[in-house]
């Protein structure tokens, strides 16, 4: 079982770990706060919009089109 720390227990931090211990894996999350709090180098939020133009490959994920009209909240 492989061990990891994790450090932040915001969204992304509680995420991260939650599913690396679905995957079995042995998590610590360090946070020097309380848990459950927001992004801080963020304002809260984690926009992909910003970097669009720099990074094709997430705008696609974020805007859903990596999935080629498969999804069916993506058919007409």
């Amino acid at each position: 079982m492989k061990k990891i720390i994790v450090i932040g227990a915001g969204i992304l931090g509680a995420s991260t770990a939650y599913h690396l211990a679905k995957m079995g894996a042995d998590v610590l999350i360090i946070d020097r706060k309380d848990k459950g709090q927001a992004s801080d180098a963020a304002a809260g939020i984690i926009c992909p919009w910003l970097s669009q133009r720099r990074n094709q490959a997430w705008y696609r994920l974020a805007k859903g089109t990596h999935l080629k009209g498969n999804y069916p909240a993506q058919r007409k």
